[in-house]
């Protein structure tokens, strides 16, 4: 197949689609950026009455390593590098 000069073939996989990002994927960057990165010293934990997603994305981040504890607990060394690249990724889209 011959492309023009003006057009771009995209190659998809079709396992992992990686133009849009997951819904599962969002509540764990949502659940990452409820830590204070500031301080090693503050975690979070899930309320019991917390809805399924946000339950389920955080054992996600905790069976991932970015996370103590599967409810919350304090973010790994992994995981303060990840919430660090959540929060740089939405200081640049949100400019």
């Amino acid at each position: 197949m011959r492309l023009a000069a003006h057009e771009t073939m995209i190659m998809t996989n079709p396992v992992i689609d990686k133009s849009a990002i997951r819904p599962s994927t969002v509540d764990e960057i949502n659940i990452l950026l409820k830590f204070d990165k500031h301080s090693m010293q503050q975690g979070i934990k899930l309320h019991s009455q917390a809805s399924e997603k946000n339950r389920a994305a955080a054992q996600r981040l905790y069976d991932k390593g970015l996370i103590s504890q599967s409810d919350g607990g304090y973010l790994t060394d992994r995981g303060v590098e990840a919430a660090s690249h959540c929060e740089h990724l939405i200081d640049l889209l949100e400019c």
